[in-house]
């Protein structure tokens, strides 16, 4: 593509890594749809290491196959929500892409016939250089110059449109992910949202080995009692209260997910089970020692504990037996009394039992 097309000011960074992008689908023969266009564009701006990497070991390798970047886009980009607004905005970004292609395809067709026209007349005055001739030669391709130019300048203001808008779907798609991945009532992630980033963590494992990490399960106990007693709004407001204490003692690359009713969920990156069950002592020990009023009557409520099951991630496990394990060990922790934290370790679990205020 003409240097001429490259957009200036602020969208020339976005366009160059979008130009570059083309030119790797163009390059290895690969199908030029959104979604290997989002693949690509994503190689370019560097912000995701892991799947740049991967990206450039399957090209080393030749031509991806579309299984293999339908896999990589789903492993990477994709979070498994069947929306309407998301299926929405995937076709219209397929739209824009493809119209973006044939954009592209028809100013190179046009800059082939400017060459074709420049080829003919080197031929000719190879043939003769009488005057006439020369001045025919200059008169043509003065023409056929002016009418490259103008395809160049509207090939670009197409280019930079189209780039604009195609940021503006992903960032749309973006915005429409985020809502699907968020618990409406306590704010923190959903079940969808967390199950997705733990088979993310599973495959890493399998690939590459990676550090250890554990999913923590939490139930509020006797939450029936508590809601029936004081009524939904306060139960609501104290799944609130504990969906930000569980956000206030987790590390930035953790999630806390709101599991189902009662229950949250931790993934816990990086940690064993030892360290997840010392984790999980701190946030029962903190929310034990908060005193819960009633706002709307000042009425003291007590306090409110939780029991949680730690497990820890072993090799060749699946998400399935990883989550069942978490949730064998919380069984345990609220069969030996309740407001405690048990570990899993594979063989049986074991409760960790109340540690020292």
């Amino acid at each position: 593509m003409p240097d001429g097309v490259m957009p200036r000011g602020s969208d020339s960074r976005l366009h160059r890594h979008a130009n570059e992008a083309w030119k790797i689908l163009n390059r290895h023969n690969i199908a030029p749809t959104a979604r290997n266009y989002e693949l690509f564009l994503h190689l370019q701006q560097g912000a995701a290491p892991t799947l740049a990497r991967q990206l450039r070991e399957l090209l080393e390798r030749g031509t991806p196959s579309d299984a293999e970047l339908e896999e990589m886009h789903r492993r990477h980009l994709s979070p498994e929500f069947d929306l309407d607004a998301m299926a929405d905005g995937s076709q219209a970004l397929e739209r824009e892409a493809q119209a973006l292609v044939e954009r592209m395809t028809g100013g190179r067709d046009g800059f082939t016939e400017y060459g074709q026209v420049l080829d003919l007349w080197n031929k000719r005055l190879g043939h003769t250089s009488t005057v006439q001739a020369l001045v025919q030669a200059v008169a043509a391709l003065a023409s056929e110059t002016t009418k490259a130019s103008q395809r160049n300048r509207e090939l670009e203001r197409e280019l930079t449109a189209s780039t604009r808008r195609i940021a503006k779907l992903r960032t749309s798609l973006s915005d429409v992910r985020q809502r699907a991945a968020v618990d409406d009532l306590t704010g923190v992630a959903n079940r969808r949202a967390f199950e997705t980033r733990l088979r993310r963590l599973i495959a890493r494992a399998k690939e590459s080995g990676g550090p250890a990490f554990c999913v923590v399960l939490l139930d509020v106990d006797h939450f029936k009692r508590f809601n029936d007693t004081y009524g939904h709004q306060t139960g609501d407001a104290v799944l609130r209260l504990i969906a930000r204490l569980l956000a206030d003692h987790v590390q930035p690359a953790d999630m806390v997910a709101r599991y189902g009713g009662e229950e949250f969920a931790l993934l816990l990156s990086g940690a064993d089970s030892g360290t997840a069950a010392r984790l999980a002592q701190r946030i029962r020990n903190a929310l034990r020692g908060r005193r819960l009023i009633k706002r709307e009557t000042a009425e003291e409520i007590g306090h409110v504990t939780v029991s949680a099951g730690v497990a820890q991630h072993t090799a060749d496990e699946g998400m399935g037996a990883l989550v069942a394990r978490a949730d064998r060990a919380l069984y345990e922790a609220k069969r030996n009394g309740r407001d405690q934290v048990a570990v899993d370790e594979g063989a049986g679990a074991s409760p960790a039992g109340p540690s020292p205020s």
